[in-house]
């Protein structure tokens, strides 16, 4: 992370310069975890203070290159991020749908169609603007043909309508042990093919003479 001086420049040149994260005044900012001990501007020394949150938002008033500090106001006071708290500092321009629930702003862009596109983010996402909600997607991620607006449209729709239930990682980390611990099942052996059964032969009766079959009709034993 770097600080530079002045107020903020075109993303260009940020891209330019190589760094992985610069502040500039006016940037928008977000804490990532709980930060301890925080001074803000006009305390006492000594006096106790309040930990800044995790996800807590504020703008960069103010830049220390030398020092690599920078002010940050926050919703009720400014508060100065020396080098060891920078790491927990981070761009708020977009953020994660989780991250941003509960914030309220007065318009939103919410990017949607990917994997995890499902009821809950959908409700969640265009209901954080006070005035405009606008949903943007690629057919790419909703595997649509390019250019079929009123395809996607219809994937993103029936996506929105799934609701995809909560699942700890602890769960899903438990059921992949499972999975790896049981045994494997032994693989079928093909049934073998049963030989046909030889046909036994038809009894043959030899009958003395005189001696008839009486389950013969009797229209036959009047012949014999």
């Amino acid at each position: 992370m770097e600080v530079r001086g002045g107020r903020q420049r075109e993303l260009a040149a940020d891209l330019e310069d190589g760094s992985s994260l610069l502040l500039y005044e006016g940037d928008l900012v977000v804490t990532t975890r709980p930060v301890h001990g925080v001074k803000p501007t006009g305390r006492p020394t000594g006096r106790p203070v309040r930990r800044v949150e995790n996800g807590e938002t504020g703008m960069v008033v103010a830049t220390d290159p030398k020092k690599h500090a920078v002010t940050v106001r926050l919703r009720d006071r400014d508060w100065v991020v020396d080098e060891e708290h920078l790491p927990a500092l981070d761009l708020a321009y977009a953020q994660h749908l989780y991250r941003a629930q509960g914030r309220t702003v007065t318009e939103v862009l919410v990017c949607g169609g990917g994997w995890q596109t499902d009821r809950t983010t959908g409700y969640v996402g265009v209901t954080r603007a006070r005035e405009t909600s606008v949903v943007i997607t690629d057919s790419s991620s909703l595997d649509t043909p390019e250019g079929d607006t009123q395809a996607a449209l219809q994937a993103l729709a029936a996506r929105w309508a799934e609701a995809h239930p909560a699942v700890a990682a602890s769960t899903l980390l438990q059921q992949a042990e499972l999975a790896a611990a049981a045994p494997a099942e032994p693989a079928l052996e093909p049934e073998a093919e049963l030989e046909p059964a030889e046909t036994a032969p038809e009894p043959r009766v030899e009958l003395e003479p005189g001696w008839t079959l009486v389950d013969q009709p009797q229209a036959e034993r009047d012949t014999l």
